[in-house]
């Protein structure tokens, strides 16, 4: 059976998932989640949450980019996550995924969307790599997951299904650092594509870039029956009543549910939660198999980017009665006094401002006061007085007055306890107990506590074993319980006859789990021993970033298109007219988004065929491509700008892939410090070097401009002004790139 996957921004959230139907959530701790500002949890809300559903499974991301003084606190927390037994954790980081690797073998390692990880070679590079499961980019159309699957049959695939688009891919997207110094990669995005632009010439104003919402319930079968392991929901930066809405209505739709009735109201609930306009995405709805015109709807959100419910109906008339101003409104669906009511006004600029406000009073057209309506009916309702009504417009439920969700009180009352094993060993003088601890957690490989004690023979048969595992299975704030209890009586004294004062065993059960706490916090918050060494490190310093664009990069498409190279070269152009060449080396930075069906690493290896007489130095931006330096040892390869390296484990695993690796970018949202010793040469992009905003497999052209397929040479530019500042989009092959001009 496919896996349901809820987001759980909160411990109500999780309860709200589980108690309606997930088989799992993925959440976020407080610090190295990517989306910072949700609840996220602590170290006891996740013990509480394992406790409640022991049976199901919890995701935990550690999915930002880190640098290495970070690094002692992600080695705690996912210490943390090893005694809870977490079943898999979630990460970008290839430091991180190394860490893991290394230390922690037994945690499943899943690679999070942010890796951007969207063809056959990604996913085998990730298998390499360690990674049990992979999280897909959400770019991806049917057709193209089903080609991952079928080459890719022993990983585990994960597959976004609902909720909120990001207009870049997720893990390229800089726009939030560069426009406000808040990095998407840190979990601090601040949603720029959800802010409004102005299209030069003219100033139109509206969302360009804000992505309408997945909704993919019609193919939830398809991926079932491709194979795919996991379904993921978006959203935990999402209220309780959101994810239990969500639940309900996949949870019927994986389980069979063929009541369209049922289905329908499960899924307008779902989108009086929380919905902007919603599509399904290149799953569903992108409109084309191959490389025809599209002819599905618009991916974007122009005149509106936030969340619009469900349409109930629309506005006939508005006037005002006795000091109130009335809307008459036809009703598509049925509404209720307190549910939550929104018009759209347009405004000059050609965005539309949103007017909400709650429902207190409603009349039918006799005039009779009513708490509920219908749906097919004509109502009167009271609307704020500062709105200006307008005849035809479209009224939306944003929230209803019934959708409030109970959340299960019994999560907080018990937390989780690792069992442990214990033998007790008893002696004519001394009694020892001790356990072996799990070898992956504990700093030592037992614990052994001994304390002086001569047992008596009693009058009467006595119940010593079964004092000792009900003592000891009450461990009251304990992190640990009793696992199997084993006892080596050594004395003369049969068990059964032998006394011991139940104060003295309640005495040494408070003393034996506080020499576990003890050893487990402790084991929290040691320090990683750094293999550190005295490196000479492999590589050498690379040009400012800038010096390495294609000479037609425009500040937008910073890296080469070789199939337009090699056509080029067999006409007789030079190589230096379409490549940076710098001191005699061609450099040749490869697209950070590539779909196998565009042949590009082919036509990669057909130009470098061309220019067999040059050095070429190949820059890698996605993990793909990794494994395609893997093939071609003898190819001088460098870690670009996608490929973060922030800490030294990054570099070191990226140096034990390929040794034909001789040089690195450092993560271009932080300056390297080159505080540490690392294996590698890095160096920095350069002070002049920006990179784009987004990377979009939106259309501008089809999905913002609202133009036709028909006719389009699949390319074109346009600029875009926010707040005096300017911005270059650019289309090529239907991929977007925005860039500061």
């Amino acid at each position: 059976m496919i896996e349901l996957d809820l987001p759980a921004g909160s411990l109500d959230c999780a309860i709200a998932a589980f108690d309606n139907g997930a088989d799992a959530v993925y959440l976020g701790l407080q610090h190295f989640s990517a989306r910072k500002h949700a609840a996220n949890f602590s170290f006891e809300d996740v013990r509480y949450l394992r406790a409640y559903a022991p049976n199901k499974n919890i995701y935990v991301t550690v999915n930002t980019i880190v640098d290495d003084d970070e690094i002692l606190k992600v080695m705690s927390a996912l210490r943390q996550l090893t005694y809870l037994h977490i079943d898999g954790v979630i990460v970008q980081d290839l430091g991180i995924a190394r860490l893991v690797h290394k230390h922690f073998a037994n945690v499943p390692l899943h690679g999070s969307t942010q890796m951007a990880v969207h063809s056959p070679n990604g996913v085998r590079m990730m298998q390499n790599l360690g990674f049990s499961r992979v999280v897909l980019s959400r770019e991806l159309t049917i057709k193209e997951i089903a080609a991952i699957r079928e080459q890719c049959p022993d990983v585990e695939l994960k597959v976004f299904i609902h909720g909120a688009h990001c207009y870049g891919f997720s893990g390229l997207c800089m726009a939030s650092q560069l426009l406000t110094s808040r990095s998407a990669n840190r979990g601090e995005c601040a949603q720029v594509c959800r802010t409004w632009f102005n299209l030069e010439p003219n100033m139109k104003s509206g969302y360009f870039f804000s992505m309408s919402d997945l909704s993919a319930g019609p193919v939830v079968r398809r991926l079932q029956d491709i194979g795919i392991d996991s379904l993921k929901i978006e959203g935990r930066m999402k209220s309780p009543e959101y994810v239990a809405s969500a639940t309900r209505y996949y949870r019927m739709l994986i389980d069979g549910e063929t009541n369209e009735a049922i289905l329908e109201h499960a899924r307008l609930n779902l989108q009086t939660a929380f919905s902007r306009e919603s599509h399904g995405g290149w799953l569903a709805s992108y409109g084309r198999l191959n490389d025809e015109p599209r002819n599905g709807p618009k991916l974007s959100t122009v005149s509106y980017a936030g969340h619009k419910g469900i349409r109930v109906g629309n506005v006939k008339d508005v006037f005002v009665s006795s000091g109130n101003q009335i809307a008459l409104v036809d009703l598509d669906k049925p509404i209720s006094v307190r549910d939550g009511l929104m018009l759209l006004k347009k405004s000059i600029s050609g965005i539309e401002e949103p007017i909400r406000f709650a429902l207190t009073s409603m009349w039918s057209t006799t005039r009779t006061r009513l708490f509920d309506s219908t749906g097919h009916t004509t109502v009167y309702i009271k609307i704020p007085s500062e709105t200006v009504g307008e005849a035809k417009s479209i009224v939306y439920k944003i929230s209803a007055h019934d959708q409030d969700v109970s959340i299960s009180k019994k999560a907080a009352s018990t937390m989780y306890k690792l069992p442990v094993d214990l033998t007790i060993r008893i002696e004519q003088s001394k009694i020892e107990l001790s356990t072996s601890m799990h070898e992956f957690f504990a700093l030592e490989k037992a614990i052994t506590y001994v304390e002086s004690i001569e047992p008596e023979a009693a009058k009467r048969a006595q119940s010593t074993y079964e004092n000792f595992r009900e003592i000891f299975s009450s461990s009251g704030e304990s992190l640990f319980t009793l696992g199997d209890l084993t006892i080596d009586n050594q004395t003369d004294i049969p068990i059964e006859s032998m006394f011991l004062p139940l104060s003295k065993m309640k005495a040494l059960r408070r003393t034996w789990y506080e020499l576990l706490d003890e050893s487990c916090r402790r084991w929290f918050d040691s320090v990683i021993q750094y293999d550190v060494e005295e490196y000479t490190p492999v590589g050498e310093k690379l040009p400012n970033r800038d010096r390495l664009n294609p000479p037609d990069a425009n500040g937008t498409f910073i890296w080469i298109n070789p199939k337009n190279i090699t056509k080029a070269l067999m006409c007789g152009q030079q190589i230096e007219s379409f490549a940076a060449v710098y001191e005699d080396i061609v450099y040749l930075p490869l697209s950070p988004v590539m779909f196998d069906k565009s042949g590009y690493l082919q036509a990669l290896d057909t130009l470098i065929a061309h220019l067999a007489d040059r050095t070429v130095r190949v820059g890698l931006n996605n993990i793909a491509q990794v494994l395609w330096a893997r093939k071609h040892p003898e190819i001088q390869c460098f870690a670009d700008i996608y490929l973060y390296i922030a800490n030294r484990y990054a570099a070191e695993l990226l140096l034990e892939s390929m040794p034909n690796l001789i040089g690195a970018y450092h993560w271009i949202e932080k300056p390297y410090e080159g505080l540490k010793p690392w294996p590698l040469v890095v160096s920095d992009a350069g002070p002049s070097f920006r990179a784009p905003l987004f990377i979009s497999r939106n259309c501008f052209r089809y999905d913002s401009l609202g133009k036709s397929c028909e006719g389009c040479t699949r390319k074109g530019q346009w600029e875009v002004e926010q707040t005096g500042k300017r911005f270059r989009v650019e289309v090529r092959d239907c991929i977007t790139v925005v860039s500061m001009i």
